[in-house]
């Protein structure tokens, strides 16, 4: 209820909903709402599904932030994330079609979207189901960031604490279907290599105690005589 006002919202099956000395019947994607000592007013269909569908199976960063298309009519949005237990993590209104967190730790959960519609009632859920990999976090890139110059360059990145391993990729291409050079097992937080004129693109991931966590933003940079 919200300030005293009582809402039924019926995803399956059929519900009796009294008030006012008056009662309705509410079928399987509708809702209705009432006032206390008054009766319920009309029934009236439920806000579909958002769709959740173009939502990434894989996060890799947090905060959490998650858009989907805007229903037509919603006023406003209920997020949540269930663990992998069905518990319910976290719980959240929204004012536009986007929810967001500022962290959660590394697992597997489901998210759970519902329109609110000016009634205030709530709609039909849509669940997305998603992995959160995002430690350990990549280290900071610090150099080539935009040109390098020579016959080779020495790539370098912030040191982080406790980390076993740095994963270095240097790619011929943003997409790094065109691997040049790949050192999954740096102790080192640099590395130099030869390279011809050209442009390039290069990453690094950190490992922790076997944990590969995911790669950082790629660099692109133009290596020049």
């Amino acid at each position: 209820s919200v300030s005293g006002q009582a809402r039924s919202e019926v995803l399956t099956g059929r519900v009796q909903v009294d008030g006012g000395r008056k009662e309705i019947v509410l079928g399987a994607g509708f809702g209705s709402s009432a006032e206390p000592g008054k009766p319920p007013v009309a029934p009236s269909r439920l806000l579909a599904a958002p769709e959740l569908s173009a939502l990434p199976a894989i996060l890799e960063r947090v905060p959490l932030r998650f858009a989907w298309n805007p229903l037509p009519d919603s006023r406003g949005y209920r997020a949540q994330v269930l663990d992998s237990s069905a518990n319910l993590i976290l719980d959240g209104v929204f004012q536009d079609n986007a929810a967001r967190w500022p962290d959660l730790p590394d697992g597997r959960y489901t998210l759970r979207v519902r329109g609110i519609g000016g009634d205030r009632l709530e709609g039909i859920d849509a669940q997305h189901a998603f992995t959160l990999n995002a430690r350990p976090e990549p280290p900071f890139t610090s150099a080539p960031t935009n040109k390098a110059y020579g016959e080779s360059t020495q790539f370098s990145w912030s040191e982080t604490a406790g980390i076993d391993f740095y994963h270095f990729q240097l790619a011929s291409d943003a997409a790094f279907s065109r691997l040049l050079t790949d050192e999954p097992a740096l102790t080192a937080s640099r590395i130099v290599l030869p390279l011809a004129p050209g442009r390039y693109y290069w990453r690094v991931a950190s490992i922790d105690k076997g944990d590969h966590g995911p790669f950082g933003d790629a660099v692109a940079f133009e290596q020049r005589p």
